[in-house]
């Protein structure tokens, strides 16, 4: 990318300032408080915008510090830059935020689209922090070696930990953490409540089994009961009739002997009448055969009145005494009884089949319950995808450590070779991220070097993380008042290894030095004077 002009339209203490910029080396000069650093906060601000801050901080951020000094309400600028060949313009109101910009290719009249990402395209993905920590060093940016010394410790740290700052792979595991710790609540939930339900249903299963072993008990209990009422009532009937048999026989036997003795005696009585009446010479003399047929009819007439008599007395008897009847009772109470238990039977059976249907159900349903492991393993699932992704970010985290802070340290000792005339060949970076310089015979830590080969690491850092970060598009490198410290030598080594390596750089500088310097190499440069 090539900056070709900056329209500073209404911005800080400019208004209509335009500047033109060229390839190689530019030079913007000018006195303290001539606006050097607001022309390179512009620049940055053209791309990336100028948050607003609230409260207290907005007294004092960079979008209240370069209001417009006259008629603030008009707050805009605008670039034009050239990119993969083709011309683009940026305009920017800073009042509107985001949605007053406006991006177009001059080139083909293309208007694109900065909230589709096509600004991000262009700049090749780059974040602001990533442009802040690379092409573009603020004035004065470390002003003691220990400050400096922590910035370049924070900034390896994102360097390193993930090659991109925009990629940090802490905050990527503490996203996780927190994700796999709600699963893991949904789990134990899960668990717990798969408890319950495990308990609910055997509760209930066990509940039912006794339940129905007690009906069980009962219907044995009232089928013993049953059968020994019925056979008690069997035995009371077969008892009644052998009674009544005994009865008749009795009765029978009784009837015959009374039968008997009484044709007996009438015999006797007749055959004493008739012996009277022969001893009379009444009729013997007269008729004999009217005497036999005189007593065969009185027996005949005995026999019939006889007969006569015993059954007037069997229909006279009792109905109680026609038999043995005191047992009747009891027979049919005992069949009642049989009777009533097998009813209560009745209802214990189908009590005892609700009971073993439900059962089966409930056993059916916990089978079901038991082998109905899906949600548990859609959450494990889960938990184990976590701690894999887990794991292969730390795996990730390591493997970039070790490579992009491999390569980090070799394109720093690459380019603080050049800048130092090969004094300090290789960059040294511990576990702990303290810097250290190897001369070639010895190692020497950062905080032993001066303020000047210090500042000279820091733009080694900066330089190399831009080739590691920003490889998409080769950006224009902004220095303001960066090489200030530097002494003429460290001064024309490192304008030498700017003007070979970078396609633009832009110095913001308060002396001639550079100038002087540049012309004096005969390295051409494009100065504008403010």
């Amino acid at each position: 990318m090539i900056l070709n002009k900056l329209v500073l339209k209404n911005f800080g203490r400019f208004s209509g300032k335009e500047i033109t910029l060229k390839e190689g080396i530019n030079i913007i000069y000018g006195d303290n408080e001539s606006g050097k650093s607001t022309i390179h906060t512009f620049i940055q601000g053209i791309f990336f915008g100028i948050r607003r801050m609230r409260g207290k901080a907005s007294r004092t951020d960079d979008y209240t510090h370069y209001t417009p000094w006259e008629n603030p309400g008009w707050y805009e600028g605008a670039v034009t830059f050239t990119c993969a060949g083709k011309r683009f313009c940026l305009e920017r109101n800073f009042a509107a935020g985001a949605k007053g910009t406006r991006l177009y290719c001059e080139s083909d009249g293309e208007l694109l689209s900065v909230e589709d990402g096509d600004l991000e395209m262009l700049l090749g993905g780059i974040s602001e922090v990533i442009y802040r920590n690379t092409v573009s060093a603020g004035q004065l940016r470390s002003r003691t070696e220990e400050g400096l010394l922590l910035e370049i410790r924070d900034y390896l740290t994102s360097c390193q930990g993930s090659g991109d700052v925009r990629i940090n792979p802490e905050r990527a595991l503490e996203i996780l953490k927190s994700r796999r710790k709600l699963w893991e609540k949904k789990q134990e939930e899960l668990s717990e409540r798969r408890r319950q339900e495990e308990g609910k249903l055997r509760t209930s299963m066990e509940y039912q089994s006794r339940e129905a072993e007690k009906l069980r008990e009962k219907i044995c209990e009232y089928t013993q009961a049953e059968s020994a009422a019925k056979k008690a009532a069997a035995q009371v009937r077969h008892r009644i009739q052998r009674e009544r048999e005994k009865e008749r026989e009795t009765e029978k036997k009784d009837r015959k002997k009374t039968r008997k003795s009484s044709i007996q005696f009438l015999r006797i009585c007749l055959y004493a009448f008739v012996t009277v009446l022969a001893g009379a010479g009444v009729l013997l003399g007269q008729c004999p055969v009217i005497a036999a047929a005189v007593i065969l009819a009185a027996e005949i007439m005995v026999e019939t009145i006889l007969r006569f008599r015993e059954k007037k007395g069997r229909r006279s008897l009792p109905k109680e005494k026609m038999g043995t009847d005191w047992g009747k009772e009891e027979a049919e109470e005992l069949a009642a009884r049989a009777q009533r238990l097998s009813a209560q039977l009745e209802v214990f059976r189908e009590q005892l089949e609700e009971r073993q249907t439900e059962l089966s159900n409930l056993k059916e349903e916990y089978d079901e319950f038991a082998g109905n492991y899906e949600e548990v393993f859609a959450v494990k699932k889960e938990i184990d995808s976590i701690t894999l992704a887990e794991k292969r970010i730390r795996e990730l985290s390591v493997k970039m450590k070790n490579s992009t802070g491999g390569a980090l340290r070799e394109k720093m000792s690459e380019i603080l070779s050049g800048i130092t005339g090969g004094r300090y060949k290789k960059v040294v970076i511990d576990e702990d991220f303290n810097i250290s310089l190897y001369t070639g015979e010895k190692l020497v830590p950062l905080y032993q070097l001066s303020s000047g080969t210090v500042e000279q690491v820091y733009l080694a850092l900066r330089m190399a993380s831009a080739e590691i970060l920003c490889r998409e598009e080769e950006l224009p490198v902004l220095l303001d008042e960066t090489l200030a410290f530097y002494d003429d030598k460290r001064l024309l080594e490192t304008l030498l290894w700017l003007g070979h390596r970078k396609t633009q750089v832009i110095l913001f500088s308060c002396t001639r030095r550079e100038i002087e310097a540049l012309r004096g190499k005969g390295i051409p440069c494009s100065v504008i004077e403010l």
